[in-house]
Formats: C-alpha cells, sequence, structure tokens
C-alpha cells in the first residue's frame, strides 16, 4: 500500500515538473495523458523490480 502511494506521489511530481517545462507544449498533451504515462511507466519499472529481486 505504501509502495502504491509512493508511485502515484512521484507520478503527479513528474507530471508537475513535465507540465511545466516545454515538454507539454512538444507532446501537446494535456494532464491526464502525462500522469496515467508516468504512472503506466513507474508501475512496469516497480513491477520488473519485484520479479528480479
Amino acid at each position: 500500500m505504501k509502495s502504491t502511494l509512493y508511485m502515484l506521489l512521484g507520478a503527479i511530481i513528474l507530471t508537475y515538473f513535465t507540465l511545466i517545462l516545454p515538454f507539454s507544449k512538444i507532446y501537446n498533451s494535456g494532464l491526464f495523458e502525462v500522469l496515467s504515462f508516468w504512472l503506466i511507466l513507474i508501475f512496469v519499472f516497480s513491477y520488473n523490480n519485484k520479479n528480479h529481486t
């Protein structure tokens, strides 16, 4: 449960910085797309790390 909260918090922080930086203008995407992208990315990396250890 705690790791899920950390994943969500990390995705929100990354989304915040992505939208502040001019990356959002390049991708021309909204808040939900960026947030879901970071959530999926963090989930995949954490899932791979749990399986390898």
